[in-house]
């Protein structure tokens, strides 16, 4: 009876412990895996990283200054034995999103995340100077970008074939002329 409620207890502990996917470290917009071409993640950018028990079921709001630390939630990314805290910015318990520390250097590094004093276990990452993505309409990495235009402040359609951008009318100067 001893050694069902012990194996019971040790099972309840580690269903909390957060778990990264392997290869579920991403650049957010375009979602490019370790590897790829664009896979790496650009110091200063915003990443995703995918798992179970990240964090809490709903992401607290965000306030500014940035924390290191959001609904209990921080990130290490260690390189050579120096380790940077990425600053969460959107946290729930399969997501997280959060910006890369721009004083890291490109290279390879660990990624580790803790959430409520669990560590998660470290994943590779490749940090990279630049590496662009493009936000797509399909949350997914794929497919046409989000790209607004802008026709005046109240109006900013997402850029389609439907609302394609009008071409600017430019003055003997090379500004954009306001039509006045």
């Amino acid at each position: 009876m001893r050694v069902v409620l012990l194996v019971f207890a040790a099972s309840a502990l580690f269903a909390q412990q957060p778990i990264l996917y392997f290869r579920t470290t991403y650049n957010a917009a375009s979602y490019a895996p370790f590897g790829l071409p664009n896979g790496a993640i650009a110091r200063g950018s915003v990443f995703t990283v995918f798992g179970e028990n990240l964090g809490p079921a709903q992401s607290p709001a965000l306030a500014f200054p940035l924390s290191m630390t959001l609904g209990g939630v921080s990130i290490s990314v260690t390189q050579s034995g120096v380790v940077a805290q990425a600053f969460p910015i959107y946290v729930s318990a399969g997501q997280i999103n959060a910006i890369m520390p721009s004083t890291v250097t490109a290279g390879l590094a660990t990624l580790r995340l803790t959430y409520q004093s669990q560590k998660c276990n470290a994943v590779t990452i490749q940090i990279a100077n630049s590496s662009p993505g493009i936000f797509a309409i399909s949350s997914g990495g794929y497919g046409p970008g989000v790209v607004y235009n802008y026709v005046s402040a109240s109006n900013q359609p997402i850029n389609s074939l439907v609302a394609p951008a009008a071409p600017a009318k430019w003055s003997q100067s090379g500004a954009p002329d306001s039509g006045q």
